[in-house]
């Protein structure tokens, strides 16, 4: 996660192809595509994407990647996931507050 929230694409890249689970989550349960999206690494979101992370994973507050990028203004990431991955991509989830990504 440490090398996806700062955006070392090529660290994200060696560690995923030797093997690095790609939804492991941290104590409050995001995951490495949860921090490249409140990050705004675009590239890396791709790249964890690519190796199939949970795209509507939750952490423990209910926030997808797409709510964490949505409420950063993350504009880029929020193109990337509803024009790459819509059919997967769960637009109306309800984080803890009541609140979708829009």
């Amino acid at each position: 996660m440490i090398a996806s929230s700062v955006g070392h694409l090529e660290v994200v890249s060696a560690l995923l192809s030797r093997g690095a689970k790609v939804d492991v989550a941290n104590e409050t349960g995001q995951t490495a595509l949860h921090y490249a999206a409140s990050k705004g690494h675009l590239d890396v979101a791709r790249v964890l994407l690519e190796h199939h992370a949970d795209i509507n994973a939750q952490d423990s507050y209910g926030s997808t990647p797409l709510h964490r990028a949505a409420s950063l203004g993350r504009c880029p990431i929020v193109h990337l996931f509803l024009d790459g991955y819509s059919n997967q991509l769960d637009l109306n989830r309800i984080d803890k507050s009541g609140n979708t990504p829009l």
